[in-house]
């Protein structure tokens, strides 16, 4: 076998194994594509590697054949102009957009950026370059299909509770980890067996139309069982338009099966469609219809939903006003990876029940106008528009054009209501890359300025592939595993597993130093540090540790991400919590000039300042987040402790006699404390005791509100009561009832 040969095949079995990724992370055990289970966001970070070093690998071995032999060099029509001409402007959007290094490498829950987008124009070339045969796309239509009713299987594993869902109790999610991914990927498999027994059809192989035409029920059935209402939306739709479609286009293909009664039968099934819908629509109250788990929450769709309210009220126009707020924004967008900044500038205090750190617009179309600004959105939409041109221009049937428009179709339904992911843009690439095969094309005159030679092949390009894939291999994925492994390590010594928690392996994960990382591991040192420094069996010179490492870090990450309001509503929470009011205020200061609608930075500065005798300021704060949505619950209760804390215990009366369970919340609680009302603390104690007996922290609470009330005769009859009533718990009481009896002296210095 000559060297031409080998990297021929090695090529296709590379771009073979790019359809499996999406397998990845099955349930422990299932070596190899478990091995992700343990990297942080596994769903996410797994699946995204193993595409990339695939990807990546075939690219450049591609480089080498195609330079060594014609055959294989790069074509190109109009498709591969517009998937070209995408991601130079999205590099552009990137590059001048708020956070290009953001942009261009993302972040361990995304792994998108320009990283995904340049990763997906190679997959697309490689595609186009190797696959110029028709025989090739049917085969590798299969391949995908395949993984798909894997996944499908566990996904019925979940619903038979053989393994458990990850994401909700009933939505299925299966590998993909998240029900509307799993959805998405359905729903395109689901008119991708479709297409293929369109084909069995044309080519009366009844064997592979009934087998094909199974698979898609059975993808349809698992898409309705992740209860992603877009997507439901979207198979549905995708389905009506395919239908007539097929029913009413007046010409077909030499050769084509299509008679009048098959017409009729797909008319009067678009026909059957649409009275369902009607009946669905008006039936959806009826409780068998309420309480289905497939068709419930489709059932729910309303202009009340909170989800539909979030979207048309608040996400969506934000998102426009956004990308329309300078003529910059307008003609090349934030850059990827930055719809973050105009979430937090323009959040509205009603969006109190929703996500606190949207970074998306939960919409693919606005996502790319905010992202690339018109420029990328006029080209994302190229995208379908120009595919429907190659479809209905191409020689397939009218069935098949219908279906695959009718894909076409599902799928921007889908992308409507939720943002795209790996596992479904790698398809609708690869949906792409088929559709070009389907128009005629012609050589890049770029590449045929290159004359091919085979010992220059043998001894410079191929060398020269390999040195390359072990550089983009080390810097794009090695070291960001390696990073990702090291948190794992860190977090999982801060969970006390391991004795004492040490910076060790914090600063052995951020000494990676890379961007993809760096954020996250930052944010998970913020918990453990908290968790740390508030722990009664850690010793000092730890703690202190913990905390300096955590001051260089937040530094760190206010350098590179200056303008987002994340890292100061993080750290200035975590100062708050372990009493360090003077570093804790000016990063909340400053995240409520980033986020004034917040109420989360509210309350963390507002009890900031009630620390810090700026009792007037803080006071107001809590007022300003009741007053700009009096519906929110932790504003009610907030702005009600505020008002006990400061003396103003009358005018939180209204407030709380809504509701009598906040009346012994731990923050009317811990309000009463401040403001030295005992009576009302050991009356609120008394009352949560007689509700929860079997609580013994109740117990140790009531007898230290007697303490600080100075009557120590009940707050020690309280602990020798609970000794009596908790026997396991005797040791801890005692030391209680001792602190009690003769207290550790406070030592002046």
């Amino acid at each position: 076998m000559n060297a031409k040969t080998i990297l021929k095949n090695s090529v296709i079995f590379l771009l073979f194994l790019v359809p499996l990724f999406p397998l990845i992370p099955l349930p422990t055990g299932w070596w190899p594509f478990s091995f992700s289970n343990q990297l942080f966001f596994p769903f996410i970070t797994g699946k995204a590697y193993v595409f990339r070093i695939l990807v990546e690998l075939a690219f450049f071995l591609w480089i080498a054949l195609a330079y060594r032999d014609r055959q294989y060099a790069p074509k190109w029509n109009w498709m591969t102009v517009l998937v070209t001409v995408f991601a130079l402007a999205t590099l552009v959007a990137d590059l001048f957009g708020m956070n290009p290094i953001r942009s261009l490498w993302s972040n361990n829950e995304r792994m998108e950026g320009w990283l995904e987008i340049i990763h997906l124009w190679a997959y697309f070339i490689v595609l186009t370059s190797m696959f110029k045969e028709s025989k090739w796309w049917p085969r590798y239509f299969n391949m995908s299909i395949i993984v798909a009713v894997a996944i499908s299987i566990y996904g019925i594993c979940q619903m038979l509770g053989w393994t458990e869902i990850h994401q909700s109790a009933a939505r299925l999610d299966a590998s993909l980890g998240n029900s509307a991914y799993l959805a998405v990927y359905m729903l395109i498999h689901a008119f991708l067996a479709m297409y293929l027994a369109a084909v069995a059809w044309r080519e009366k192989n009844t064997t592979k139309l009934y087998i094909y035409s199974a698979l898609s029920v059975l993808f349809t059935f698992i898409l309705f069982e992740t209860q992603t209402r877009g997507s439901q939306l979207g198979i549905v739709g995708g389905i009506f338009l395919t239908l007539v479609l097929y029913a009413v286009w007046p010409r077909q293909v030499q050769g084509e099966v299509r008679t009048a009664r098959g017409r009729s039968i797909a008319g009067g099934i678009a026909v059957l469609l649409v009275l369902l819908g009607i009946g669905f629509y008006f039936g959806r109250n009826v409780s068998w219809i309420k309480n289905n788990d497939a068709v419930g929450r489709l059932a729910s769709i309303s202009l009340s939903d909170t989800t539909t309210i979030s979207r048309l009220k608040y996400i969506w126009p934000n998102a426009i006003r956004g990308a329309f707020s300078s003529p910059k924004t307008a003609v090349i967008g934030w850059g990827q990876e930055n719809f973050n900044y105009i979430f937090n500038a323009s959040y509205d205090p009603h969006m109190w029940q929703d996500e606190q750190w949207f970074d998306r617009a939960h919409n693919v179309f606005l996502d790319w106008l905010v992202d690339g600004g018109i420029v990328a959105f006029l080209l994302y939409i190229s995208f379908y528009l120009l595919s429907l041109w190659f479809i209905w221009k191409s020689e397939l049937t009218v069935a098949e054009r219908s279906i695959l428009t009718g894909l076409l179709a599902g799928y921007a339904v889908h992308n409507i209501f939720v943002f795209d992911n790996l596992s479904s843009y790698y398809l609708f690439f690869l949906f792409l890359a088929f559709v070009f095969s389907l128009r005629p094309s012609r050589d890049c005159p770029l590449w045929q300025k290159f004359s091919a030679d085979e010992e220059k092949a043998n001894y410079v390009i191929l060398p020269f592939a390999v040195v390359l894939f072990a550089v983009t291999l080390y810097f794009i994925n090695v070291r960001p595993i390696s990073a990702n492994l090291d948190l794992i390590a860190a977090l999982e010594n801060c969970s006390g597993q391991e004795g004492i928690p040490s910076t060790a392996p914090w600063q052995k994960a951020l000494a990676v130093n890379t961007y993809v990382a760096n954020q996250e591991i930052r944010e998970q040192l913020l918990t453990c540090s908290d968790a740390v420094i508030s722990s009664q069996q850690v010793d000092g010179n730890t703690k202190l540790a913990f905390l300096n490492l955590t001051n260089t870090e937040v530094r760190k990450q206010i350098a590179a991400t200056p303008k987002d309001a994340r890292i100061y509503v993080l750290a200035g929470g975590f100062y708050n919590d372990i009493q360090q009011w003077s570093l804790a205020a000016p990063l909340l200061e400053k995240a409520h000039q980033l986020t004034p609608g917040k109420q989360q930075v509210n309350f963390e500065l507002g009890l900031n300042y009630l620390n810090t005798n700026k009792k007037a300021e803080g006071l107001a704060l809590f007022e300003q987040a009741y007053a700009e949505d009096p519906t929110y619950p932790d504003a009610n209760i907030n702005y009600a402790a505020a008002l006990i804390a400061t003396g103003h215990e009358a005018s939180s009366t209204p407030i709380l006699a809504g509701n009598t369970a906040w009346q012994t919340d731990q923050r009317i609680i811990n309000a009463y404390a401040a403001a030295k009302e005992y009576t009302k603390v050991i009356s609120i104690y008394k009352t949560l005791i007689s509700q929860n007996p079997s609580n013994v922290q109740y117990r140790v609470s009531l007898a230290a509100s007697y303490y600080q009330s100075g009557d120590k005769y009940d707050a020690t009859a309280t602990i020798k009561q609970a000794i009596k009533d908790f026997p396991l718990y005797k040791d801890q009481l005692t030391q209680v009832l001792q602190e009690i009896q003769a207290p550790t002296p406070t030592v002046n210095g």
